[in-house]
């Protein structure tokens, strides 16, 4: 190996992006912006993939009650999660925030406006939704699903360990002071199906069942 290929191992694609735009050479730029996010993806993947295998680590050894009480302690830590900063979000501003964790995630994302509420289709969400594609809770890997249903479940059994942290935003946001969880989140019972998030405009505009399957009640407005 010469130093010319031992430099460019050691330089990021975005670094070498950058050099080519330099140099002029706008393919060759376009290339290794590609890689570039090629190699991303494959990086977030791996560590989304860890994170399932940990928390089935932790309910097969301790319970899964502990999934759901690991998958909250990550609002005790002292470090900044989207559910506190989007529980004083506008609407509008919550979906700017959401897409722009959603485009950092590589989800293929829909996005529409209704009258009561924005809905985003992940289709499918590059997190659970593509594990779940992938057949990581089938063997040989077998990762965790829930068997009973709990708040953190949306009350609802065989929720995938991993995205059982979207219902404990949705708990999370109003407990950081929303009226409503910011993001409401359908899970599909099939992972063919694309995951579906709702952001709801008013509080009176959001169904009764998005409260008490989370054990909330919907205050009166």
């Amino acid at each position: 190996m010469d130093k010319d290929e031992l430099r460019e191992l050691a330089l990021s694609k975005m670094d070498q992006a950058l050099e080519a735009l330099d140099r002029d050479q706008i393919d060759e730029a376009k290339t290794l912006i590609k890689a570039m996010k090629d190699e991303y993806k494959h990086s977030f993947d791996l560590a989304e993939d860890y994170v399932w295998i940990l928390l089935t680590y932790i309910g097969r050894t301790f319970g899964e009650e502990e999934v759901g009480k690991a998958s909250q302690f990550r609002h005790l830590v002292n470090l900044s999660q989207p559910a506190q900063k989007w529980s004083a979000m506008k609407p509008e501003d919550a979906v700017r925030f959401k897409t722009l964790i959603h485009r950092g995630h590589h989800s293929n994302i829909t996005l529409t406006e209704e009258k009561d509420r924005y809905v985003m289709k992940l289709d499918p969400c590059n997190t659970g939704g593509r594990m779940l594609r992938m057949g990581y809770d089938k063997p040989p890997t077998n990762l965790g699903r829930t068997k009973k249903a709990y708040p953190w479940t949306w009350g609802k059994k065989n929720v995938s360990y991993y995205c059982v942290h979207c219902a404990v935003n949705e708990i999370q946001s109003m407990e950081k002071g929303a009226p409503h969880p910011t993001w409401i989140y359908e899970c599909p019972e099939n992972p063919s199906d694309p995951c579906i998030q709702y952001c709801y405009k008013r509080t009176e505009d959001v169904p009764e069942e998005y409260f008490e399957r989370i054990g909330k009640k919907k205050p009166k407005v």
